[in-house]
């Protein structure tokens, strides 16, 4: 049989992944964003580093911490940054954790689509007549690993707390990319 040369269609850009990909983004960036704004009180640990935060300057955060709290420098100096610029409020000792989580919601479905993206042969599969036909949904492999890091508990749980996670995440996910 005679083959046929015609080009195939190329996929639209709104297709399930991309639209499976934005709901799960929308919903990580609003899970993070109710668990910021809740206003629920400093715990144990976040009120030993705010502590902290509260009694020493950017120099003596340098050193040993009182409380048993240990924390990056980095992380200290932008969370004393805040806390001067913004006045010691739970939502602003929580900003720079919220900033982080947010984007690393960001990151990780760009990482995602750089890592998990279908390959152009697993795109397509041979019909009847040997033609490339499209795969049912090869887009949604790559929005799989995303959307469960996008609702996953200790993501958005550390993207509200005065601790150091959330920047480490993000971190890592840009070391990745």
């Amino acid at each position: 049989p005679a083959r046929d040369d015609t080009p195939t269609r190329p996929r639209p850009f709104l297709n399930e992944g991309t639209i499976w990909t934005a709901v799960f983004v929308l919903l990580g960036l609003a899970a993070r964003t109710v668990r910021w704004r809740g206003d629920t009180p400093l715990w144990g640990d976040e009120a030993a580093v705010a502590l902290n935060l509260l009694d020493r300057g950017y120099r003596a955060l340098a050193g040993a911490l009182d409380l048993g709290q240990v924390a990056p420098l980095g992380f200290l100096w932008i969370e004393r940054t805040l806390l001067l610029g913004l006045g010691p409020s739970e939502a602003a000792l929580r900003l720079a954790a919220f900033v982080a989580g947010t984007a690393s919601v960001l990151c990780f479905c760009w990482l995602g689509h750089l890592l998990f993206a279908v390959p152009l042969h697993l795109r397509e599969r041979p019909n009847a007549e040997g033609l490339g036909e499209p795969a049912p949904h090869p887009e949604l492999a790559s929005v799989l690993p995303f959307a469960i890091f996008a609702v996953a508990y200790y993501p958005i749980r550390y993207s509200a707390e005065l601790k150091p996670y959330a920047l480490d995440l993000l971190g890592a996910c840009l070391l990745q990319g």
